[in-house]
């Protein structure tokens, strides 16, 4: 009996051990991406409802983008595990999705008009500057 009421609990260890081990080590730069994204689907997610136009469409790809971001993150790692580099590949896909979020976030805030004119102004500037890079 106590086999099967620890089954369960025992998958969760062994799914959240090799995903883990996936994305590597749990450093500053993940636990930020990860606030980043969460802010970043909450912001998202209010703009359109103060506007009533929340579709579960719109939704559903922007959580289906965060998830290919995090395989992304997923596959850098592996990439310098077997390169036996150290992080630098996982670190610079870690920092273009905290980049790319944080524009993002931005972007919803100024919808909902809670950023202040400097940030605002820094904003417009980096979306140019990010956008002729492209």
């Amino acid at each position: 009996m106590k086999i099967v009421l620890f089954a369960p609990y025992a998958i969760y260890i062994d799914i959240a051990t090799w995903f883990g081990n996936f994305l590597g080590e749990t450093d500053k730069l993940l636990s930020a991406l990860l606030t980043i994204m969460a802010l970043d689907f909450i912001t998202n997610t209010i703009a359109p409802i103060n506007k009533n136009k929340l579709s579960f469409n719109a939704c559903y790809n922007m959580l289906w983008k965060k998830v290919i971001a995090i395989f992304t993150i997923g596959i850098s790692n592996m990439i310098d595990i077997l390169t036996n580099d150290n992080s630098t590949l996982r670190d610079a896909v870690i920092l273009y999705y905290i980049f790319d979020n944080s524009l993002s976030f931005f972007k919803s805030a100024e919808k909902l008009e809670s950023i202040p004119p400097f940030l605002k102004s820094a904003i417009e500037y980096l979306k140019d500057k990010f956008s002729n890079h492209k």
